[in-house]
Order: C-alpha cells, then structure tokens, then sequence
C-alpha cells in the first residue's frame, strides 16, 4: 500500500486494475488505482462505508476484515466481524458498489472468504459455532444483471474452521481447523448446491494458514511449513522449521526454469 494511508490495513486483494483494501479504523473498503508496472496509487480512488444504521437511529461503523475477489468478475466479497455482514462489492474507476449484504446471524470468523474457480459461490466460516456457509452469486431474475448473494447452506464442523482455500481450477474447497495438538485438514466439493466432505486427514502440526502450488498445498504452522498432497491429504517429505513470529499468509509464485 501507498506510504502515505493515515490508518492501517488488514487486508488487501488485487484484480486487474484495481487494490481492494479493508481498512480496520477507518470503516471502510477503499479502492485504489493500479498502474500498468503494479504499483497503486497513493490516494484512494474510491471508498465505501461499512457503517449500517441501527434500530435506535444510530449510526454503527464496525471494522470491515477480509477481502477477496471473484475469479471471473469485478466482484469482490468483504465480511465484517463486527456487524456480522457478508457484503458483495463491485468496485470500479467511478467508486465502490455495494451490490448486495447478508446478514450472518451466527457472525463471521476471521478466515478469509472465498470463491469457488467458477465464480458462483462464496465459502465463509462461522464464529459463535463451528460450521461452513455456502453462499451462491448469481443475477436476479427481475433486473437480470443486478448480483446479489443468496444463502445456501451451513454445514456444522467439528471444530472451528481457522483456515479456507478454493482449488483455482475445480469446485473444491481445503479447510483446516484445530484438533487436539494438530490440525484436521479436509477437502470438501459443491454438488447439488452443497458442500460434500470428499477426504480428511489429520496433521500432526496446528495449521494457521494455506496456499495453492500445482498438485500440492503448502500449509504453515507457528513453527513449521509443510508440504501436503492434494490428491490423498498427505504431508510431504518437505517440512521445514520457521521462526519468528505466527505465520498468517503463504503466497508462491513458480518461476520459468
């Protein structure tokens, strides 16, 4: 992000043209320009107010979190913890639009959403219980172009999902959440409009975070990164330690040879 922002950042997502950043104190979601080298702007082209008003009259400005966009459109979704909205955000050279908003009675976990490869669902996590909501996107039948977000599903967890991923090329979505002193990873696929649990391992590290790399996963714990098959759930002969501080994002990125 630009040098010169007056608050701090707690997600950013990119999509062709445009940065789509949460800014946690300043209540909303800002937009800025990408020049062709990749570099953003350093003033926001647009910004969006998270803020809903409350039966009382007033005015409430909680925090939007994460960010992600579609694959196939200028869509983006944006959750906020504190009013418990999943907000879909269409954001463009002329401003921000807040196309449609769900309300989560159960509320948001702080995991990132995400989209399925085809761009017609969105995957979230619960806070207050432990389960998945599937959401679908897709135009209304009335205006015929207008998106909005319709609730699918909640599939109950065991445990609290703490980590989501979608496969780029499939309707398959990686979830990992805490069991005793590890982790359960899971694969799960949408058929019929609905999440079905497809394999399940449990690994012996307690996984914070996960990224997509070919036929494999890598997944981070406080200490170790780990690399796990896709295709049976299995973790690799590469496992190295890390050190410092919690790992919260993996990005990687295949190199010509």
């Amino acid at each position: 992000p630009p040098r010169s922002t007056l608050f701090p950042y707690t997600t950013l997502f990119r999509s062709g043209r445009h940065l789509l950043v949460s800014a946690s104190t300043g209540g909303a979601w800002n937009s800025l320009a990408l020049y062709s080298h990749g570099v953003p702007a350093s003033v926001a082209l647009a910004r969006k107010e998270t803020g809903v008003m409350t039966k009382s009259g007033a005015a409430l400005l909680p925090a939007p979190h994460a960010v992600a966009f579609s694959p196939h459109a200028s869509l983006a979704a944006g959750t906020d913890l504190g009013c418990g909205h999943l907000t879909l955000l269409q954001p463009s050279s002329e401003g921000i639009a807040a196309l449609d908003r769900c309300h989560v009675s159960s509320g948001l976990a702080a995991t990132q959403p995400v989209w399925t490869a085809d761009g017609q669902y969105i995957v979230a996590a619960a806070a207050s219980n432990s389960s998945l909501l599937l959401y679908q996107v897709a135009a209304t039948e009335i205006s015929g172009h207008k998106m909005r977000i319709r609730m699918l599903a909640t599939i109950p967890t065991a445990t609290a999902v703490t980590a989501l991923l979608a496969h780029p090329a499939t309707s398959v979505v990686f979830t990992s959440r805490m069991h005793g002193s590890g982790s359960v990873l899971e694969s799960w696929e949408i058929q019929s409009d609905h999440l079905q649990l497809t394999n399940s391992r449990w690994i012996s590290n307690r996984l914070s975070t996960l990224a997509y790399d070919g036929d494999a996963l890598w997944a981070a714990s406080n200490d170790h990164l780990v690399r796990i098959s896709m295709r049976d759930l299995r973790t690799s002969f590469f496992k190295t330690p890390l050190h410092g501080d919690e790992v919260r994002t993996i990005v990687s990125q295949r190199l010509p040879t």
